[in-house]
């Protein structure tokens, strides 16, 4: 919204596989006259059907090894967006054409965070994390999908049991 977007929310489920968010995703496209359909996920399968009925090309984004549930999106999907060459060898299991596959690191580069070059003690230190303490880091958006509060409440158990453990968050 900050940014001018156009922001469209559901209060009912929308994750759920009715005939109602079939038709909610219907008159959304319609509403907004999409050239495209961009899903993060394979819990969309309401919205792939409306833009598969009004021909609107639909791209998957696939950034998590659990591959069961995009075995049913896969094949009505336009294209396929895989974050490493792990998950593009495994959507592929799902006989689909490799045309239709794209491989698109996210925007980690994992070469640069390899041991080799960094000097642990001196991070350590910048963090204010002892050097031999235990350590355990979760990098994730701050959103509530992604369940902080578990891995806070998870930490303080930790720590009844290891005092020096320590929880960076990025």
């Amino acid at each position: 919204r900050k940014a001018g977007a156009t922001v469209m929310t559901r209060e009912a489920d929308f994750g759920k596989n009715s005939v109602d968010n079939l038709y909610y995703s219907l008159s959304i496209l319609r509403e907004t006259q999409s050239d495209v359909v961009h899903l993060n996920a394979p819990s969309a399968l309401p919205m792939v059907l409306a833009a598969n009925l009004l021909h609107i090309p639909v791209v998957l984004h696939v950034r998590n090894g659990a591959m069961e549930p995009y075995e049913e999106f896969v094949k009505s999907v336009d294209a396929v967006i895989a974050i490493s060459e792990f998950l593009q060898r495994e959507i592929l299991m799902f006989d689909l054409d490799p045309k239709k596959v794209t491989l698109i690191p996210d925007e980690v580069d994992v070469d640069y965070f390899k041991n080799a070059g960094f000097d642990k003690r001196r991070i350590r230190k910048e963090l204010g994390v002892p050097a031999e303490a235990k350590v355990a880091l979760m990098i994730a958006r701050f959103a509530p999908n992604k369940r902080h509060d578990v891995m806070l409440q998870a930490a303080a158990l930790v720590r009844k049991t290891i005092p020096d453990f320590h929880l960076v968050m990025k």
